[in-house]
Formats: structure tokens, C-alpha cells, sequence
């Protein structure tokens, strides 16, 4: 099968996962055999053989990869000692814990409510 031919079934296939999927949320479909049809899709799709080094078209859209470069911004050695670290506790000096207001939950729904 040709290049093209496949990245017309893939494509296809996903147009059809997306849309149904789509509109099976906002409509009730009596028609079993479309919902087979999507779980066959969506398998289908996962089986086919992968693209090499293509990007999926919503990417490609989305995003300018021509614009990003690899560039080095650090070179240099960093030392590391073999000695055991030290942290200190978070200290609590200054900070005080206050306690959550509290309330009935008939005056939280009243306020509710009236908002």
C-alpha cells in the first residue's frame, strides 16, 4: 500500500474516531454497529505501523518547529564531594496556625442561597 494511501486511512480513521466520539456525546445513536465501528477505529488506528520521524499534523499546526534549535548554554566540570549534606528544619518562629472557621451547614446553604 502506497505512503499515501495509509496516511489517507490514518487520517480517516481519526476524523472518524474524533467526530463520533464528539457527537455520540451529544446525541443518543440507536445504531450499534456505529459504535463498533469506532471501537474497530480506534483499534485499527493503535495497530497500524507507526509514522518515522513525522510529527502529527495538530503539532505541525500548533507549533513553528522550525524556530527551535538545539544550542549548548552550560560547559563546565562540577565538582562533587563524597561528604554526607546537612538541611535544616523549616523553622515555625513568626507562623502562626489559625483555626478554620467553622459554621453550621444551614447558615453555609442560606448563604449559598442568597448569592
Amino acid at each position: 500500500m502506497p505512503v499515501d494511501a495509509r496516511e489517507e486511512l490514518r487520517s480517516t480513521l481519526q476524523r472518524y474516531v474524533r467526530l463520533y466520539g464528539f457527537v455520540s456525546q451529544l446525541l443518543a445513536f440507536r445504531d450499534t454497529d456505529l459504535e463498533k465501528l469506532c471501537v474497530f477505529a480506534k483499534n485499527l488506528n493503535r495497530k497500524l505501523p507507526k509514522r518515522e520521524g513525522h510529527l502529527p499534523y495538530e503539532v505541525l499546526e500548533a507549533v513553528n518547529m522550525d524556530s527551535f534549535r538545539v544550542q549548548e548554554t552550560f560547559a563546565d566540570y562540577i565538582l562533587l564531594t563524597g561528604t554526607d549534606g546537612s538541611v535544616k528544619p523549616i523553622s515555625m518562629e513568626g507562623k502562626r496556625c489559625g483555626q478554620d472557621e467553622l459554621d453550621l451547614l444551614s447558615n453555609i446553604i442560606k448563604v449559598l442561597n442568597e448569592t
